[in-house]
């Protein structure tokens, strides 16, 4: 017990480290030249029994942008623009409307799209793995083309090792490897982005059964409790997809319209009265009142 005590420290200890890294972020210098400064990331294609996961790798996609040079927009002012304008509160709608109008409707000059394929957490005693996928993609609102696209998909194992885990272990990897896209050919262009078929091993750990058994489910429970549930996993995928993202302006550029020049404004003279004279000031292209003399 006191072994498996000290292991559940060290990874978590592992994760801290690990979310402290991803916070500090890459150095990304501005493309000025890219049009595309405002975002909004939409509501995500869930393709998974889960609930919460596609949401929380939303928002993983947001918190990045700013620091590739880009102005997200508030996911809850998206959420309820597309609701209420559009009808739209799930991201197997969006395909229903185009990305200009989406654009127009949320004032912004790109669009993000997630599919999110695999938020799995599978426990079979011998053979445990956890498996995150995603397809992402940016869409230039302005001419409805897609500037950059990719999928990756990650996974960590936990076997009980001998030759029956490990066995397992191998036909599941061959299974990944063999996987088409054939259950998600309903969604539209999947087929298109690119490396949404490959998988990457994240971590392979051999343990005996009772402590998987418990590693696996204070895991989970406890992941699930705090919001974290597949949250590392999903953020190295991100780190992975991320590489190639383009990177945003960093400011808005708008044309500017020259004010109109100044004209030299000449004191206006009224006509004088008997007796006196009387000078009015006034500004450029107002009358001038002269003084009534009685």
């Amino acid at each position: 017990m006191k072994l498996i005590m000290q292991k559940r420290l060290y990874l978590l200890m592992l994760l801290f480290i690990a979310v402290s890294l991803s916070a500090c972020g890459p150095r990304i210098h501005p493309n000025p030249s890219n049009p595309i400064y405002t975002v909004a990331v939409l509501p995500p294609y869930n393709a998974t029994n889960d609930i919460d996961g596609p949401e929380m790798i939303r928002g993983l996609v947001a918190e990045r942008l700013p620091l590739w040079h880009y102005s997200p927009k508030p996911q809850a002012e998206v959420d309820s623009l597309l609701s209420g304008q559009m009808g739209i509160t799930l991201g197997e709608q969006l395909d229903l409307t185009t990305p200009e109008k989406i654009g127009e409707t949320l004032g912004v000059d790109g669009v993000v799209y997630i599919y999110v394929l695999n938020f799995d957490d599978k426990v079979t005693g011998i053979y445990n793995v956890k498996k995150v996928r995603t397809g992402i993609k940016l869409v230039d609102v302005k001419t409805g083309q897609t500037v950059w696209s990719y999928g990756q998909g990650v996974k960590g194992e936990v076997s009980t090792g001998g030759l029956i885990g490990k066995a397992v272990a191998m036909a599941a990897n061959v299974m990944d490897k063999r996987e088409g896209l054939e259950e998600f050919s309903t969604i539209k262009g999947i087929t298109e982005i690119p490396n949404i078929k490959e998988w990457k091993l994240l971590y392979h750990q051999d343990q005996g059964f009772q402590e998987m058994l418990i590693t696996t489910v204070v895991s989970k429970v406890a992941g699930k409790a705090l919001k974290m549930h597949l949250k590392p996993e999903s953020k190295a995928m991100l780190d992975m997809m991320f590489v190639s993202f383009p990177a945003g302006p960093g400011v808005q550029v708008r044309a500017v319209t020259a004010p109109p020049a100044a004209v030299d404004a000449k004191p206006a003279t009224a006509p004088a009265s008997q007796g006196s004279t009387t000078e009015v000031n006034a500004p450029s292209g107002a009358p001038v009142v002269a003084p009534v003399t009685k």
